[in-house]
């Protein structure tokens, strides 16, 4: 004999599964870790660019408004790894090994979709790095500053206060750098927060 049309509905009905449900605490986090990945995703977006862009020496104003503004003040409470790269001869090669670094390692972790923050610390004879009038990095610099918000530099406080005294007034350094109190310490404290500190 033949079902007729209601029952057969009826019967439908009452046989589909429930969709699932997420309790509270699993809801959050499905919600955290979605969160997590959509912000991943555009940072790497303009991570590999800028380190792409770095390392052949093209960032230029052009790619700096594609990129926003690197104040080097962004949230990075999602990286996974930390490193501290120590800057404290006036050695020319050292100094682009920094930066080299810095580009190489972003550029490979942003193709495992894996954030990291970049401090490179910077004293001693090493200061010469900063100092616009005597940095032979200083094109560099600008692309890094306008164009990887995951790098930022440290200069030493002490190492500024000696030369001031040496040269009778305070040197200038980039505007994207900011001032520490002594640079060793600086990279003591990084180490304690988890850094791995490198000197190319």
């Amino acid at each position: 004999m033949g079902m007729n049309i209601g029952a057969a509905a009826g019967l439908a009905c009452r046989s589909a599964p429930p969709p699932p449900r997420l309790v509270p605490n699993q809801a959050g986090n499905h919600q955290a870790k979605t969160t997590r990945a959509s912000r991943w995703r555009a940072f790497r977006v303009r991570l590999v660019g800028a380190a792409m862009a770095v390392l052949v020496g093209l960032a230029g104003p052009a790619h700096a408004q594609a990129s926003g503004e690197a104040s080097g003040e962004e949230d990075l409470g999602f990286v996974d790894h930390k490193l501290a790269l120590q800057v404290s001869d006036r050695d020319e090669a050292a100094m682009r090994a920094a930066l080299d670094i810095a580009a190489n390692v972003s550029r490979d972790y942003s193709e495992k979709a894996e954030g990291v923050a970049i401090e490179i610390v910077v004293y001693g004879p090493g200061l010469d790095m900063l100092r616009p009038d005597r940095s032979p990095v200083l094109e560099r610099l600008e692309a890094f500053s306008q164009s990887m918000p995951n790098v930022r530099f440290a200069a030493c406080g002490n190492t500024l206060d000696t030369l001031e005294t040496k040269e009778g007034r305070r040197p200038a350094i980039v505007p994207y750098a900011r001032v520490v109190q002594a640079g060793v310490a600086e990279l003591i404290r990084l180490h304690e927060d988890g850094y791995a500190i490198v000197k190319p």
